[in-house]
């Protein structure tokens, strides 16, 4: 009987690796980077690692490509599960992680500190990002969470030598560590009353139970931890520091790696955990009693506002992208809150228009790093057009994408955001939404208007540009391009979104 029990247990330890590949290859990865950087002298570390890391990464990316034709399927005894929509976004936390690995390359903001250390922390950032968006059991989002806000507390404080990146990483980690202990005591609540970690199995019980008031004070301790990852008020004050104080590039990832993991935690959460999917409707209805719908759509309310407004005020370009980031959590939260494939579909397309006019931003403004000290500040940013008309096209473009100005891929994001609020029943969420596009124009703008119209400022000579201009380029063309020519990339979040309801349906089915 023994025997038996250690042959089904490799048996379906074995069953489980052949859809655990992205995540095991780049577990290899890891190690491989360490070897090389205890192995090769330092001069050979800034040419080899780099592209040891791109190639890694790349790697993962094309093993996850033939998992978003698979049906959902629950790997290592239910801690995670592999489905389309969890590997549409394993992809794009891929691509994230490939473009931030480009623009390091040669960026002066990391000259002077370890290479090796630098790429293995993305690379582990990116595993836990992996991790998350497919966990179904709390014991595994929580650790993957843990996961990704060590990495994260570690990329920005990375520049020891630098005031502002140690005191933002010392913000960060209190901050992370009052959610998650937050986080923590809801799950042993949720423990305690209900007997079981797994989310479907949470949601099976809660509807034979008499949801107390107690119930709210725990959907607002798990909402802690939720809200601290995607940057969501009032869980946001870490970000506007975090975003300045770190490296430029870690920056870029850190607004689009974990925010995608979180919003995919949010999914698997509420939806799998706290909901009941309805057939007839086919949309998920939260189990009543839990409240959890109101008490987002407070949230997201807030958040885009209080993004949104405070962004008015910003000197600080990085600050700025920074509150801006903050404002779109809150538009993605919406999608969240209708329960519908449409807003599921509407999410998915948006992480990806939100990860090119975003990162495209952050590059923009690592580009001018090479030709002005005073990069970071707005004012520098005084007549660009004169000097680099190329930079300002690119800039205008993201910026412009940001606030949902058509033809730009930003405006087709929020637009399907906001008409799939709409059929949703969150009407008065859309107009909100809306008003504060309008808002965001009058920030975004006002950086177009000094690259344009002002006088010329001082730049420096360009003898060569670095990897972040020809990136610049790049994401520029891309967000004119595929808010043209969108129709595939929502066809792909047509399938990763549909598949969602079927996986929940067949959790609760077998009774897990």
């Amino acid at each position: 009987m023994e025997g038996m029990a250690v042959t089904e247990i490799v048996r379906a330890t074995r069953a489980s690796l052949q859809f655990f590949v992205p995540e095991a290859w780049l577990t290899v990865g890891l190690l491989v980077l360490l070897v090389l950087d205890l192995g090769l002298r330092d001069d050979r570390k800034r040419s080899v690692l780099p592209w040891t890391a791109f190639g890694i990464v790349l790697g993962a990316i094309l093993w996850a490509v033939p998992l978003l034709w698979q049906a959902p399927t629950e790997i290592f005894s239910g801690l995670l599960v592999v489905d389309p929509f969890g590997t549409y976004l394993k992809i794009v936390i891929g691509v994230a992680t490939l473009l931030t690995v480009l623009v390091s390359v040669r960026n002066r903001e990391l000259a002077g500190y370890g290479v090796g250390e630098y790429y293995v922390l993305l690379l582990g950032l990116t595993l836990a990002c992996m991790l998350l968006v497919g966990a179904v059991h709390f014991v595994m989002i929580l650790l993957a969470l843990e996961m990704v806000s060590v990495s994260s507390y570690l990329l920005v404080a990375y520049r020891k030598t630098h005031a502002a990146s140690v005191e933002a990483g010392l913000k960060y980690i209190v901050f992370g560590a009052a959610a998650t202990g937050a986080m923590l005591y809801a799950v042993s609540w949720i423990y305690g009353l209900t007997g079981t970690l797994y989310l479907a199995e949470v949601a099976r019980r809660l509807q034979t139970m008499a949801i107390s008031p107690g119930w709210l004070v725990i959907m607002l301790l798990l909402s802690a931890g939720l809200a601290f990852k995607i940057a969501a008020v009032p869980f946001h004050f870490w970000a506007p520091d975090a975003y300045q104080g770190a490296a430029t590039p870690v920056a870029a990832l850190l607004t689009v790696a974990p925010k995608a993991a979180g919003f995919a935690m949010l999914v698997r959460i509420f939806y799998h955990g706290f909901s009941v999917y309805r057939p007839e409707a086919e949309a998920w209805e939260a189990i009543p009693g839990l409240g959890w719908p109101l008490f987002l759509s407070i949230v997201a309310a807030v958040t885009m506002t209080w993004g949104n407004t405070v962004a008015l005020w910003q000197k600080n370009i990085k600050r700025l992208l920074a509150y801006s980031s903050i404002s779109h959590a809150g538009y993605m939260l919406m999608a969240v809150l209708t329960g519908t494939r449409e807003g599921l579909q509407a999410l998915l397309f948006y992480v990806v228009a939100y990860m090119v006019m975003n990162m495209g931003a952050f590059f923009t403004v690592l580009a001018l790093s090479d030709v002005t000290d005073r990069y970071e500040d707005i004012g520098a940013y005084q007549g660009l057009a004169a000097r680099f008309p190329e930079l300002t096209w690119a800039m205008a473009f993201f910026l412009l994408s940001l606030a949902g100005i058509p033809p730009f891929i930003g405006f087709f994001g929020k637009f399907f955001l906001f008409a799939a609020a709409i059929r949703g029943g969150w009407t008065w969420l859309a107009v909100l939404a809306v008003l504060n596009s309008v808002i965001s124009l009058f920030y975004y703008v006002y950086i177009i208007k000094n690259m344009v119209i002002e006088r010329p400022g001082e730049f420096g000579p360009v003898s060569s540009w670095g990897p972040a201009y020809r990136t610049v380029l790049v994401l520029g063309v891309a967000v004119l391009v595929l808010g043209i020519l969108f129709s595939p990339i929502y066809g792909w979040t047509a399938r990763s979104s549909s598949l969602v309801e079927a996986f929940g349906m067949a959790l609760r089915a077998m009774g897990k």
